[in-house]
């Protein structure tokens, strides 16, 4: 929505167009100052000033008009390189506090907005009761809000600050263009009850009242609130400038309008989308994939808080899907879709806590929980892709809704979501080829090539020679992974030689395989292990034969036909080649008899080699302990309690390496306002206790919510998270 399609019977009721005489200081019926440094609650940099070098009137082609407010952040210190100097920058806070105020209607500025680290513009509403209850009992509404560094020249921010409750949201451009490049339209339609957020017209994110009560806040956003335009430097959320910052930094604003409804004219009621295909970047910008999808803008939600981190994500071809989360306990998500059945993917990832059971959560779809006690990081581990699938899911009164929560430890996270038509299963008429395929296990090819050589005399010695020569080749598929501690392979070849005595002769093989090393095989990633064998085999061979007249001298070679049976796991190639000589021996004075009978004994060794390619399941399991060790100057604060159920004080565990002149402790909220701070002085080395009273500066307990506890020293700083669930 903008100005142009505003919905029937809203009408503007007030605007500045900012186009005053050039060099001016902006309209003072409209516009007063905030002035002085000191942080402002955020440890920001900048001193606010009322000079026309801060804000002032300029002339600018691209705005409407031609003219627009221009304010200006100053480096009054160039080449000091103490970039964070407190008071160092000079700029402008204008509020419309006490001078214009409003109730409901859609508000709207055109913006450009200006670029670099540490650079945090912004324009924004306060309720006009924050003199008598403070903040944030008075309500907070972020309309544009950029923190200038190269990762966030891609996002606007909307966000809404209650007590206990602070929902957010980002939106890009189109085609990751980025805000400073050209005007863009910042956007509130502001309801009883509702508010909704858009970029150019572009409605992405909307909050209610019920919203609010269901997550356990206080809903705000009822009452009189005041305009805010300022461009901060520095501060807790966007860091302090460095050497690629340039000055002066400018905010370029075109106008800021307000439309209110006429008397009698019906609240508008947003058109929902509807949509057979859902493709939403939880907690992030407009994202392409790998395979060419669009994941739009976080949309669709109710409660819960943006979070981001810089982690890889295995296990995905597009990691930068899990740099970006939403995450609370609980908060749903819902989509208008059109009759039919869905494919639900949910895409997770543990890319905060370390150690399972840092993270359990319930997640239901349409009222149906469909995942109990999820634990991430227990089932994959740290930083690595853990999508969960759901088919055939239904809609419910035209919508699928997803609830993330309640979680019984810390909070439920989303890193996508997609919803798609469930795929068809498809139909085919299968082919078939009809093919005979033997396997044999082994492969055995046996040769034996005796040779017989008969001599007969009256009064006959017979001396048989026999010279057989054995070929062993065995091959298995597919290669083992282990080697067994035996083998055991038989043969068994018989054959009648070609003679005109019959001869029959039997062979009986039996080889057993030892390996060499029988030690446990511990396999290696990428190693090939080879272990060697020695083969034993013991034949025995058994010849029968019957004499032709004694005269009669032949020679034959017998014909075997071999009949190997055998079972062995390894690939194993067996060569023996033996050779033996059988010697029968008759009586010289013996007559020759019609038959006899003549056992050998073979002794073979043989060699057989099994080569292994092991690829080992490698297991990787860290659990940190707090503790200081060798080049780490400050461990992780470790808060405890964690949720925190009662008053405080709590304690705070911290590891020093080194002792430490002056500890700050500071705690925010997750809008990263200022909420507490404590200094320790001569800390010692090694673990420490500290107090965290849990109240404001003015003593006043902090509120339900989710805050941040930053630890400092001189040379480096640390951040935990504190849950408070009174």
């Amino acid at each position: 929505m903008c100005s142009s399609d505003l919905p029937a019977g809203y009408n503007l009721v007030w605007s500045d167009e900012f186009n005053g005489a050039v060099g001016s200081a902006p309209n003072p019926a409209n516009w007063t100052y905030d002035t002085g440094a000191g942080g402002w609650g955020n440890n920001e940099l900048e001193n606010y000033t009322t000079s026309t070098n801060n804000s002032v009137i300029v002339s600018d082609p691209n705005a409407n008009d031609g003219k627009a407010l221009a304010i200006i952040a100053i480096d009054t210190q160039p080449g000091n390189s103490n970039y964070g100097a407190v008071g160092r920058y000079t700029s402008a806070r204008l509020l419309s506090s006490g001078l214009q105020s409003f109730q409901y209607g859609y508000m709207e500025a055109r913006i450009q907005m200006p670029f670099g680290d540490g650079i945090w513009p912004a324009f924004w509403m306060l309720g006009t009761n924050i003199g008598a209850v403070g903040w944030p009992a008075c309500g907070e509404m972020d309309i544009m809000e950029n923190i200038g560094n190269s990762a966030d020249q891609l996002l606007n921010h909307g966000s809404l600050h209650a007590p206990n409750w602070n929902p957010t949201a980002t939106t890009g451009l189109p085609s990751g263009a980025l805000y400073h490049n050209a005007y863009h339209t910042f956007g509130l339609l502001w309801q009883a009850n509702q508010v909704q957020f858009y970029v150019d017209g572009n409605l992405y994110e909307t909050h209610t009242a019920a919203e609010c009560a269901g997550a356990g806040g206080t809903y705000e956003f009822n009452t009189p609130f005041f305009f805010l335009l300022n461009l901060a430097v520095g501060g807790s959320w966007p860091g302090s400038p460095d050497a690629g910052t340039s000055f002066p930094q400018t905010m370029l604003v075109d106008y800021v309008r307000v439309y209110q409804a006429s008397a009698g004219t019906p609240v508008p009621t947003p058109t929902p989308v509807v949509s057979s295909t859902w493709r939403v970047n939880a907690g992030g910008p407009q994202y392409t994939d790998s395979q060419g999808n669009v994941w739009s803008a976080d949309t669709n939600y109710s409660g819960g808080t943006v979070g981001t981190n810089t982690n890889t994500t295995t296990g995905t071809p597009d990691p930068t899907l899990y740099q970006t989360e939403r995450y609370g306990n609980p908060f749903t998500y819902t989509f208008n879709v059109p009759p039919g059945s869905y494919q639900v993917t949910l895409k997770l990832s543990e890319n905060y806590w370390t150690a399972a059971g840092d993270r359990i959560f319930d997640v239901s779809i349409n009222g149906t929980q469909v995942l109990t006690n999820l634990d991430l990081y227990s089932e994959v581990g740290e930083s690595k892709a853990d999508d969960k699938v759901f088919n055939n899911i239904q809609p419910s009164g035209g919508t699928i809704t997803i609830q993330f929560g309640p979680a019984s430890v810390d909070n439920a996270n989303v890193n996508a979501i997609q919803i798609i038509p469930m795929p068809s299963t498809p139909t085919f008429t299968p082919t078939w080829t009809s093919s005979a395929t033997a396997t044999r296990t082994p492969t055995l090819t046996s040769t034996r090539t005796p040779t017989a050589t008969w001599t007969s005399s009256p009064t006959a010695t017979r001396t048989p020679t026999l010279s057989p020569t054995l070929t062993k080749t065995s091959t298995l598929s597919p290669t083992p992974t282990s080697i067994p501690p035996t083998l055991t392979a038989t043969s068994t070849v018989t054959g009648t030689p070609t003679h005109l005595a019959t001869a029959t002769l039997t062979t009986t093989f039996t080889a057993t395989q030892t390996p060499v090393n029988s030690a446990t095989l511990t396999p290696t990633a990428g190693a090939v292990h080879t272990a060697t064998s020695t083969l034993s085999a013991t034949p025995s061979w058994t010849g029968t034969a019957t004499l032709a007249p004694p005269s009669l001298t032949p020679t034959r070679t017998p014909v075997f036909t071999p009949s190997p049976t055998g079972s062995a796991t390894p690939t194993l190639t067996l060569t023996a080649a033996p050779s033996l000589t059988k010697t029968p021996t008759l009586l010289p004075t013996q007559t020759p008899r019609p038959s006899f009978t003549a056992t050998f004994t073979l002794t073979a060794t043989a060699t057989w080699t099994a080569t292994v390619t092991a690829t080992p399941t490698i297991s990787d399991t860290f659990s940190p302990t707090p503790s200081a060790t060798v080049g780490v100057e400050l461990s992780r604060p470790i808060p405890y309690p964690n949720p925190v159920s009662g008053p405080g004080p709590i304690r705070v565990r911290v590891d020093l390496r080194n002792p430490q002149a002056l500890l700050t402790m500071k705690v925010y909220t997750i809008a990263f306002r200022k909420v507490e701070e404590e200094t320790f002085q001569n800390v010692p080395a090694g673990p420490n206790d500290f107090p965290l009273s849990l109240k404001t500066p003015w003593g006043m307990d902090l509120a339900n919510g989710l805050y941040y506890i930053e630890v400092e020293i001189a040379s480096r700083g640390e951040t935990a998270k504190l849950l408070i669930l009174r």
